[in-house]
């Protein structure tokens, strides 16, 4: 009489299930602005010493 074993075999495989496409949109916008800006003089005398007002 002969025996027969029986031995399970498993095994686990990676399966492509789904597909994800991802892509960025750049958006670029230019903005015009206009403001003053301050203007500051200095006086010195003929030595390049400033002059200051108390």
């Amino acid at each position: 009489m002969e025996i027969y074993e029986e031995t399970p075999d498993i095994r686990k495989e990676a399966v492509v299930r789904e597909e994800v496409r991802v892509k960025k949109v750049v958006e670029q916008d230019t903005v015009q602005a206009q403001e003053n800006v301050r203007r500051e003089e200095l006086d010195i005398d003929s030595e390049g010493r400033p002059i200051v007002d108390k």
